[in-house]
């Protein structure tokens, strides 16, 4: 194992799966343990501490996997040679894997990132262009033990527009229906059952309903799903699939009309709003893990009322 690996990436799902055959190959060579830390706003990970933080040996394995969660504005040229020097007598016992979110081309021409993707193993990971999409999802099905008839790879397509992550659990809803005896390949007719069946293309009308700015639509659409058992994490993974693709610009890929409310929702926020945004998601994904106090429905209810256009007040009582 390298002594420190760095993740970037805005795709969520593909980051985290980098992150996760990092950790399993790991585990296979004896890093027995593994630590995760959160670094949020008011707690920074201090990486001028790395080495100190790396010394604290667990009493039951000696060698371990540091998992740092930290969002890509904590990482800048004094955490860049923080990381460098600790490189130049790095620790043996402790693999140090970082997940964050892309670095912008101006930061990657910089002196100091050049020198840290240099030093420790970097992995950048880059948002599927739209032609790589139809055979990602063709071999994704194939690794869950089905294929996919080319129409159907197309229909999927079409209906996750670019979301990795509802693409995913899809794929592993259809390799449920393929192992109760449908067949070794699913036909264009099967897949757009199941998909005609399935709550997360509700959950795809729920964000249809923020950008388009209709806040009583919203928190009706919510708090069904959640009645129907939708879980947070699902709806924020696509919560936060959809600020990315707001932030970088509304795909042509996207329907006309999505594309106009995607445009006017940019109007409403502006880049600072939608940053903002971005970091209240944050927000709920600790709330879910327990890290953090609150109920993260209603953190999630916040933000995409926030994102229509309905800006609330949180009750500092509560």
């Amino acid at each position: 194992m390298r002594p420190l690996y760095l993740v970037a990436g805005d795709e969520t799902l593909l980051v985290g799966e980098a992150v996760e055959s990092i950790v399993a190959r790991a585990r296979a060579l004896g890093f027995a343990e593994r630590e995760v830390v959160y670094s949020d706003a008011p707690k920074k990970f201090r990486f001028s501490s790395l080495r100190e933080q790396v010394g604290t040996a667990s009493l039951f394995a000696s060698r371990r996997v540091l998992d740092l969660r930290v969002p890509r504005e904590q990482i800048d040229k004094s955490a860049g040679q923080a990381l460098v020097e600790y490189l130049q007598r790095p620790s043996q016992d402790v693999c140090v894997v970082i997940g964050t979110g892309q670095f912008e081309a101006k930061q990657r021409s910089t002196v100091w990132f050049k020198n840290l993707a240099k030093a420790a193993f970097t992995v950048l990971v880059w948002p599927l262009r739209e032609h790589e999409l139809l055979p990602w999802l063709s071999n994704r099905a194939e690794k869950a033990g089905f294929r996919l008839s080319r129409d159907a790879v197309r229909f999927l397509a079409a209906q996750v527009e670019g979301n990795l992550l509802a693409a995913s659990q899809e794929i592993e809803k259809l390799a449920i229906m393929a192992s109760q005896g449908k067949g070794e390949e699913l036909s264009l007719a099967e897949v757009r059952t199941e998909v005609a069946n399935s709550a997360h293309f509700t959950s795809f009308q729920l964000m249809d309903a923020a950008f388009e700015g209709s806040g009583q639509r919203v928190v009706r659409l919510l708090r069904s799903l959640r009645l129907e058992g939708e879980e947070v994490m699902r709806l924020l993974g696509l919560t936060v699939s959809q600020l990315r693709m707001l932030k970088g610009g509304s795909p042509m890929r996207v329907p006309a009309t999505k594309r106009r409310a995607m445009e006017r929702a940019m109007e409403r926020l502006g880049a600072y709003g939608v940053e903002a945004l971005l970091q209240q998601a944050e927000q709920v994904d600790r709330q879910v893990k327990g890290v953090e106090p609150g109920d993260p429905w209603r953190t999630l209810e916040r933000l995409l009322l926030e994102l229509a256009g309905y800006p609330v007040i949180a009750n500092s009582a509560h």
